[in-house]
């Protein structure tokens, strides 16, 4: 065997030192708090970020400020503070003093299958909201409409009295409740009239679930599985909502919560269950399972929300408290007597049942604007006037009809026919969906009789009564009582 000379030997022992110590500690260079890394070593490789990529982003203070050392510091402490509340644990973050930036890096956070670098990026801006100004002080103020800060010699001071007496004492608790406190919080009548729509929403909601909630006994709920699909769907919906207001009340993050009851009272349920569950509660029989149902998860709602809601709408949540049905373990004298629910895990979907519940409310926003435009050119008048068909000609359009089709789709979509499939009446007006621009959706007048008790139409209605089946059914077990 051919000996290896000397110097070649120590060659290479020499290059398995360098990367062996490469590999294990990297190559970078160091200036102060900012570390630019040629070479990551073992310590130093991110594996969430690194292995399954992740986002850079980028702050940095208005043009024209120079952010001070102490500024950026503590904007850094405030993005990890954010960073850990959302689980976002996998992160690197870093100042950079010469250029006034900080950076991060993150993977999505965790829990999420898909990647999205766009959405990231939005959640830790709207998460992280930063203000640098000069000097070396980094607090907030409360300004003016205009953003200009408050001062008697400007006069556009405004008296807190005088907001309770125009708006309410809950309005102005709503105001600092909804108001990110790491900025300038801006105080103005205009701003006040822009919340009170807010407030309205929750009020409204709290409304609607009061006035269905009349004689329901909440001491004996229906159980989680006789609840109906729809109604579960709702309260897996409240459930997220729970865990989000309980991290935000954990994070003292109070706009989180007003934000998201607010937007739950919209989305979620204004715009689309208590718009649907309208004809099973008053069309239903009384004491039936499925206007039961809906009853349970109307009181779940609102006994969670109110509980939720009762820290910064203090007056408003106890004259709902109140008013509203309690179980045994419930203190009745104050809502702020109880402690919030925890989440309804036993009533919850299954995320391959919620994905096909997000298919239908694709769906059903196509079918609306087809409706809308059957509405404009006076081919029908109430939704329930209306009979659908659908078709599939694409494989996504297929594959959401596939999902759907088992659902009552024409209590869900809120007419009175609905046919997948079939051929396309002459009469009908047609169009193609947003969602899905494969799926072709057609319009024409129900056939049939108008049932006067739940306006429905059907063929199958009672030549006498023109009661449909179903309310028909209803009427004659309502007289037997």
């Amino acid at each position: 065997m051919k000996r290896v000379k000397k110097p070649v030997f120590f060659i290479i022992a020499a290059l398995i030192l360098a990367l062996t110590y490469t590999s294990v500690f990297g190559v970078y260079t160091q200036n102060g708090d900012t570390k630019n890394t040629w070479i990551k070593g073992a310590g130093d490789i991110r594996w969430g970020i690194d292995i399954r990529g992740g986002v850079e982003a980028t702050f940095s203070p208005a043009e024209g400020v120079e952010a001070t050392a102490e500024q950026l510091e503590a904007a850094k402490a405030i993005i990890e503070l954010r960073m850990v509340s959302k689980s976002i644990t996998d992160y690197e973050i870093y100042t950079d003093e010469a250029n006034d930036k900080i950076i991060v890096r993150f993977p999505w956070k965790s829990g999420e299958s898909d990647f999205d670098p766009e959405k990231a990026i939005e959640e830790i801006s709207a998460t992280a909201l930063l203000t640098f100004r000069e000097g070396k002080s980094y607090e907030t103020q409360t300004v003016d409409g205009e953003g200009k800060a408050m001062h008697k010699s400007l006069g556009n001071g405004m008296d807190p009295a005088e907001i309770i007496n125009e708006f309410g004492a809950d309005m102005l608790r709503l105001w600092a409740g909804s108001a990110d406190y790491h900025a300038d919080m801006r105080c103005s009548k205009e701003i006040f009239k822009q919340l009170t729509q807010n407030y309205l929403k929750f009020r409204n909601t709290a409304r609607y679930c009061l006035g269905n909630l009349d004689g329901f006994d909440a001491g004996h709920l229906v159980a989680p599985e006789d609840m109906l699909p729809l109604d579960r769907w709702a309260i897996t919906k409240l459930n997220d909502l729970i865990r989000r207001v309980a991290k935000a009340y954990d994070n003292y993050e109070f706009h989180v919560v007003s934000h998201a009851i607010n937007d739950f009272c919209v989305v979620e349920l204004s715009s689309f269950y208590l718009d649907i569950i309208k004809d099973r509660l008053y069309c239903e029989e009384r004491n039936g399972l499925k206007r039961r149902s809906a009853q349970t998860a109307l009181f779940l709602i609102l006994d969670s929300m109110t509980k939720m809601f009762a820290p910064i709408l203090a007056f408003t949540c106890d004259e709902i408290w109140l008013a509203m049905p309690h179980r045994a373990e419930d203190d009745a004298r104050n809502v702020l007597l109880n402690v919030m629910n925890q989440p309804f895990d036993a009533y919850a979907l299954s995320n391959d049942e919620l994905a096909k519940w997000d298919q239908l409310i694709r769906v059903r926003t196509d079918v609306n604007g087809v409706l809308e435009a059957a509405r404009a050119e006076k081919r029908i008048g109430k939704p329930l006037e209306a009979a659908v068909t659908l078709r599939a000609d694409d494989d996504a359009a297929k594959a959401a009809l596939d999902d759907v089709q088992s659902m009552n789709l024409p209590e869900l979509l809120i007419v009175s026919q609905c046919l997948v499939g079939g051929d396309v009446p002459e009469d009908a007006v047609t169009g193609t969906g947003t969602n899905f621009p494969g799926l072709h959706i057609s319009v024409r007048n129900a056939p049939g009789t108008k049932c006067p008790r739940c306006w429905m139409h059907s063929e199958q209605a009672d030549p006498e009564t023109g009661l449909c089946p179903r309310c028909a059914a209803v009427v004659a077990a309502q007289k037997a009582e």
